[in-house]
């Protein structure tokens, strides 16, 4: 019996170091910064600390904007990996989302952030939504890696842009759930 609570005690605890390893950001080492336009540079004195590939969707909610018919963003909604251990975290739109989209991200650790566009580039891809320069407007959650992020990029684009066809008078609070990726660099 007693081999059998220490052998249970064993696995309980390598349970919870695999649940702590899986819940930490391991540094990246040396970011190499990312290369775009002088618009969506990082601040002076700013270097990345964290790069990850978000995949999913940008969200659009057919509405009247000046009285005709419009695709409206309403946010992302997607997953964040890294190059070395996989699914990170997520990137999606935070309360009030519907009047204003507010950007968030949360990793794995449980720190978030909510961001604050400064900037945007047109992304060399006329078919993807724009490169951003965005400041860290509030943190939230846990204290983790992103508790001292200040600075996000969304550079790299693929796909995003809002639908160009199919809202009209007729079509209105229908959403549009269109495919996009992006690299996220987090900088300080």
């Amino acid at each position: 019996m007693k081999k059998t609570k220490s052998l249970f005690a064993g696995l309980v605890i390598l349970s919870g170091l695999n649940i702590y390893a899986q819940t930490t950001i391991p540094p990246q080492g040396y970011i190499q910064p990312a290369a775009v336009p002088a618009a969506i540079a990082l601040p002076a004195g700013q270097v990345s600390l964290l790069r990850v590939h978000g995949e999913g969707w940008q969200i659009y909610t057919c509405t009247m904007v000046a009285g005709a018919p419009a695709w409206s963003l309403v946010g992302p909604n997607a997953s964040l990996f890294n190059y070395r251990q996989g699914q990170l975290g997520i990137h999606f739109a935070g309360p009030g989302s519907l009047t204003t989209p507010t950007p968030e991200w949360q990793l794995i650790d449980g720190s978030g952030v909510v961001g604050a566009k400064v900037a945007s580039a047109p992304s060399p891809d006329p078919t993807a939504v724009s490169w951003l320069l965005l400041t860290v407007a509030s943190h939230f959650g846990s204290s983790g890696f992103l508790s001292n992020i200040t600075t996000i990029q969304r550079v790299n684009t693929v796909g995003g842009i809002a639908p160009t066809a199919g809202c009209d008078a007729t079509s209105q609070g229908i959403m549009s759930q269109v495919p996009y990726s992006a690299d996220y660099y987090f900088s300080m």
